[in-house]
This record gives structure tokens, sequence and C-alpha cells, in this order.
């Protein structure tokens, strides 16, 4: 495993190299933090289940609890899920975007993130994101980096 290292990362325009090097992690089975187009994203290899095992212990998120998967592009959703026309009309007006449509997962889809039988998928706008996919000839993880139950807002009683 690797040692944790923090890499500055400009949101809009990310270098190059930093993608490169994030993409070598991933192909290695490592995690990876960085910024989606709505919070901070646990990435990992959504096609191994040892990675997918990793990132529920370390969320300490229940194992009922799905994750979805980022993939590079519209069309790429046809290799996991069947979409109808209501989700197809979505994914035109609204991917890529932050948007997960929750799809029926294809017959032959073994994607480790199946849950019941069904698959979420989204197309990131998140430049970090995209460009990282176009690296990589898997599909990510597509979860928040806080820890499970613990989201960004302030609960009633935390001061």
């Amino acid at each position: 495993m690797t040692e944790p290292r923090v890499v500055p990362l400009d949101f809009l325009s990310p270098d190059p190299r930093t993608i490169s090097r994030a993409a070598k992690l991933l192909t290695d089975g490592e995690l990876v933090v960085a910024p989606t187009e709505t919070r901070y994203g646990l990435l990992g290899r959504a096609d191994l289940p040892d990675v997918l095992e990793r990132i529920y212990r370390i969320k300490g998120r229940a194992a009922k609890q799905p994750m979805a998967i980022f993939v590079r592009s519209v069309p790429m959703i046809l290799h996991y899920a069947s979409v109808p026309s209501s989700a197809e009309r979505l994914a035109r007006r609204f991917l890529p975007g932050p948007l997960t449509l929750v799809l029926k997962r294809l017959p032959g889809c073994d994607c480790p993130v199946v849950y019941k039988g069904k698959i979420g998928v989204r197309v990131s706008s998140a430049p970090f994101i995209r460009q990282l996919l176009e690296c990589v000839t898997f599909p990510l993880t597509a979860t928040s980096a806080n820890l499970s139950g613990r989201g960004c807002r302030q609960r009633k009683g935390d001061a």
C-alpha cells in the first residue's frame, strides 16, 4: 500500500502528471481522493472486489449500501446496464453531470458494485475525473470521501 500523500490540484485544469500518477495508483489497486462535481470522492477500481472491500472498511459503510461507478461516457453505460427510454432522456439532458442513474444491470455484467440486480452509473463533468477515466480501462467507484453517515452538513446539537 502506498503512503498517503496530498497533491495540490487545480480543479478546472488538472496537471497531466497528477492525472497520470493517479491512474497508475488506481491501476495498481490503490485508492485516490479527488474532487468531483459535488464533493470529494473516494476513487478505486470498481472491478476489483478487494478494492471495494477496502473502501467499505475505510468508510465504515454497510455492505448493503451500494456504490455507484464512474464511466467515461454515456455510451459506456450500455456496457453495464439496460437503459430504458426514460433514463436515456435523463442521460442526454443531464450527463455528464452530478446525476447517478440506477439501472438494471446487463446479464453478464459481473461488476462487484451490482446490488440486487441494479447498478448506479455516473458520467462525471469534473475535469479531473473525466481526464482520469481517459487514462484507465476500468470503471471507478463513485462514493463520497466522508465516513459513512458523516456528511458535510452540521447536525443538530453539533457546535
